[in-house]
């Protein structure tokens, strides 16, 4: 989107306000130094609004043009512009009046054949054309079909068959070259609106199919965690499955529904969702197995505590315990093993709340779990000893 400036007399009537709205009955007169002094802020706020304007308009992929485009999009997505195209090789047929009495050799590059003038173009602007292979002219013959390759892009370069070129190429001793095989496919540079166009789809495919926009998108339809498995090589099942739970360890229907949809996308929406996954990539959503964890504690605690302070206390412990086990589910989480040590450590952390120590006689489970890919911790209870 343009930015809208604002001209100097747009600021001028705006610090002519304010001013006013602070000293009543002030009128300004043409020669008065504070007059002087608003217009020339006010011409000076206009460039800096340009300014302002400018830039922005060349941030912006659909406003910025020419080459602040093309750095817009090569610095910031890594999305050069493409650039113009000489058209693919053609033949071109080479003849002479008489035929020569010994051989003549042509090196690469040697022979240069140009359209005819166009009188609405400068002559330096026209395209020429030179011998892609050597050509020996042996005595006898009078004609030569040779390929020929444009000098520079751009459409212009594309030549159809018929057309009879200049020798441009002084002391060639050919007297006449005619197209014998169209030239095409050439381009010209990318223009303005195809280069946007192509950089907008091309950013949007990079958020498609990916692991994270999958996991994404199940997480946003309402999933407490979720991973992916790929498997190419199962004739007739999908490609990519989509593991995820609730809190508990579940898939409910409404939630499985509500995935499907992200995954899908809901064009009809407010605001409408996008697909996450790739066209013509079926993504199967599948229940993730829980695994429930039940602790036994039994926490030494220091003579004072007691009543109230005992509840409270154990209360907390649940719940940093609690939020250990689920953070085994987190999707960055590099150590997926439930570790006896670590709830240890948690239950120590409320020395300062009277703990003195864990009876590891007492402490159930007695060894750590490692989860598996298609596992989720889920936290069961706590019974205190």
């Amino acid at each position: 989107m343009a930015s809208v400036t604002k001209n100097s007399t747009y600021h001028f009537e705006k610090l002519k306000a304010a001013v006013k709205a602070r000293v009543p009955g002030l009128i300004f007169r043409a020669w008065d130094p504070l007059t002087a002094w608003l217009d020339a802020t006010s011409k000076r706020a206009a460039e800096v609004s340009a300014a302002i304007a400018q830039v922005r308009n060349d941030f912006f992929i659909d406003s910025a043009q020419g080459d602040m485009l093309r750095r817009r999009l090569e610095t910031n997505e890594g999305i050069p512009r493409l650039l113009a195209r000489g058209a693919d090789d053609g033949l071109v047929t080479l003849s002479r009046q008489t035929p020569p009495n010994a051989p003549i050799t042509f090196p690469v590059g040697a022979i240069r054949v140009a359209p005819p003038p166009d009188p609405s173009k400068p002559s330096a602007d026209r395209p020429f054309y030179t011998n892609a292979q050597p050509l020996i002219i042996a005595p006898g013959a009078t004609s030569w079909t040779v390929p020929f390759i444009a000098s520079r892009g751009g459409t212009d370069t594309n030549m159809p068959v018929g057309i009879a070129l200049q020798i441009i190429t002084q002391s060639t001793q050919l007297d006449g070259a005619v197209v014998a095989e169209a030239f095409t496919n050439g381009t010209d540079d990318e223009s303005d609106s195809a280069y946007r166009l192509r950089a907008k789809l091309e950013i949007r495919s990079r958020t498609k199919g990916t692991d994270d926009s999958l996991i994404a998108a199940a997480l946003t339809a309402g999933a407490v965690v979720a991973y992916t498995v790929e498997d190419f090589t199962t004739p007739g099942a999908a490609p990519v499955t989509l593991y995820c739970a609730d809190g508990n360890g579940l898939l409910p229907p409404a939630l499985l529904a509500e995935v499907r949809r992200h995954l899908n996308g809901d064009r009809n929406a407010n605001p409408p969702i996008s697909a996450a996954r790739a066209k013509g990539i079926w993504v199967d959503v599948k229940p993730i197995e829980g695994v429930t964890f039940n602790f036994s504690i039994k926490l030494v605690l220091q003579p004072w505590v007691t009543g109230t302070l005992v509840s409270q206390l154990r209360e907390d412990v649940l719940g940093a315990v609690t939020t250990y086990v689920r953070s085994l589910n987190d999707p960055g989480a590099n150590d997926r093993v439930m570790r006896i040590n670590r709830i240890k450590d948690i239950c120590l952390s409320f020395q300062g709340r009277g703990v003195i120590d864990v009876d590891n006689a007492s402490f159930l489970p007695v060894s750590n779990f490692a989860l598996a890919e298609r596992q989720m911790a889920i936290m069961g209870g706590l019974t205190w000893l």
